[in-house]
């Protein structure tokens, strides 16, 4: 995907789990361009798809996560959307975001579900196994 520092793919031949790989060196922009191409791809699937971010190569977020990463969570939910798993966070993190969860109202919290899982393996493990009711 060239310079992108957020590569997307789907991880099945039935488009049920998709993945989006962050590198070091991402920018609020480039994660807007990639969300607004996802929205576009789960509008061509007729069924609940599971997205998992894969951070476990990313350390640090980008500057202004609090005001940036607000607008992130004011997008709407997609219908097709089963589940958000944030897969690989370290320490530092998942105590940032978890800061900036906690500045939130707890609407925008509840409206994405977002769950923590420690490696890629048991996130594509746990939305293999573990279908939600969500959608």
């Amino acid at each position: 995907m060239g310079n992108s520092h957020i590569d997307y793919e789907w991880f099945d031949n039935r488009r049920q789990i998709l993945l989006l790989h962050f590198q070091n060196g991402w920018d609020w922009n480039e994660l807007n361009t990639i969300l607004n191409k996802v929205e576009v791809m789960l509008d061509e699937i007729e069924h609940p798809v599971t997205i998992i971010f894969d951070v476990k190569n990313m350390s640090q977020f980008p500057l202004n996560i609090f005001q940036q990463g607000k607008s992130i969570f004011q997008r709407t939910r997609h219908p097709q959307l089963k589940q958000l798993i944030v897969a690989g966070a370290n320490v530092f993190i998942t105590a940032v975001f978890r800061a900036f969860e906690s500045m939130l109202p707890a609407s925008w919290i509840d409206k994405w579900d977002i769950l923590f899982i420690d490696s890629l393996e048991q996130a594509l493990e746990h939305a293999s196994q573990y279908p939600t009711n969500r959608c």
